[in-house]
Order: C-alpha cells, then structure tokens, then sequence
C-alpha cells in the first residue's frame, strides 16, 4: 500500500456520529473533510500510521496514564495522538512540518495537546524533560540514532 492515502471525492464522504466523516475507509473529523490529504513529504521522512489494529497495538503496549508526562515526537496526522490523549488526558508533540502542526492545532484543544513546532533533532531536550517524561513515535529510521544522541543531556529524565 501507498505511504499516501487520498481523500474520497466529496459525494462519496458520508457523515457519522461525533463529528467524524469517512473518506474511503478512513475516519477524520468533520471540520478536516473540507481539506484535501496531507502530502508525505520525503524530506522528513513521513510515513503515516493508517492502520487502526496497529495503532490500538502500539497504544496498548504503551499503556499512557492520566498524568504522565507523554512527549510524542511526529504526530503527523494524529493516529497515534488521538489514541493517546484518550489514554492519557494530554500529551506534549514535537512536529516539524508546519503544515501538519497547523492542522493538529485545530483539531485538538490546549488541554488535550501542547505542541511544539520544531525539528526533534535541534530542540533542547532539558527544557521538554524539565519532569520524567514517556517517549513515543512514529519515526523515519533516518533520525533514531540522530535522536538518540539529542537525547543524551535528558537522559535521566527519560523513562521510556
């Protein structure tokens, strides 16, 4: 399967319960049907989670509580972060495409999401580990090592 997904034409989305419209297959706000599909871009590496089993595995295997510190570096189109804000009640997201921090800042209010629009790579890690925090992603494999040394000053702060 393609890394893209594209959004069914407009008479074919069919409005559901809690605001959500389906766009061939897929479940997406109602107030983001309007929109045409992201685009991965290849410069950051984007490969998006569709797949609603795998998110359910990788959120289960997680195990986000209310009151953990949740840092999720990439949320791109929120499959992952929507899982977690209903485990977790917040979570903190670094995401370096503008366009896609755009869309998580209208999706999800302040309470639910804080978001950091920078590149994970060349933020200072010891303001965002300022209390013990929990990282997760979805991640190109071209930036774990990169990412993992970026780390190291926080890496005391960093439970998982």
């Amino acid at each position: 399967m393609s890394d893209e997904r594209r959004a069914a034409p407009r008479s074919s989305r069919a409005p559901l319960g809690g605001g959500r419209v389906a766009t061939g297959g897929e479940l997406i706000p109602a107030a983001e049907a309007h929109r045409a599909p992201h685009r991965a871009r290849k410069r950051f590496g984007q490969n998006f989670l569709h797949d609603p089993g795998v998110v359910a595995r990788i959120v289960d295997a997680i195990d986000p509580r209310p009151g953990q510190a949740i840092v999720e570096i990439g949320p791109g189109q929120a499959a992952l972060t929507s899982a977690l804000i209903e485990r977790a009640g917040h979570v903190r997201a670094i995401e370096i495409d503008r366009d896609l921090a755009a869309r998580l800042r209208e999706r999800f209010s302040a309470e639910q999401l804080t978001l950091i629009e920078a590149d994970a790579l060349k933020i200072d890690w010891n303001d965002v580990a300022a209390v013990p925090l929990r990282l997760v992603g979805n991640l190109p494999y071209n930036i774990s090592t990169p990412l993992l040394f970026a780390l190291l000053p926080a890496a005391e702060r960093v439970i998982d």
